[in-house]
């Protein structure tokens, strides 16, 4: 069901302030999710023309979590937030010019 895939996604991501806080591997948690839910996502609608930009965004969050040791948790939110952001506009029609 594509539009509770998408809900998903944009839940997720619009908590990763929540998700930093509880640190890494919450935040790697979150990253997997993400990443497999996109796929879903793709798989049942098709490739979205944002495509290579939605893939930028999960790219990043995969830094964010290479290294526990080196855990930002600011870096992270930025980055989800970053995401989040991305998401919103994912599975919105363009506005009709009138």
């Amino acid at each position: 069901n594509q539009p509770m895939v998408l809900a998903l996604m944009r839940s997720i991501s619009a908590d990763g302030r929540r998700i930093a806080a509880a640190g890494f591997q919450s935040a790697e948690q979150a990253v997997l999710s993400i990443a497999s839910l996109y796929d879903a996502y793709k798989d049942v609608v098709g490739t979205p023309p944002d495509h290579a930009v939605a893939m930028e965004a999960i790219e990043a969050l995969y830094k964010t979590i290479q290294n526990g040791r080196s855990f930002s948790a600011s870096e992270f939110e930025a980055s989800m937030n970053r995401a989040h952001k991305l998401f919103q506009k994912i599975g919105v029609p363009a506005s009709v010019p009138s």
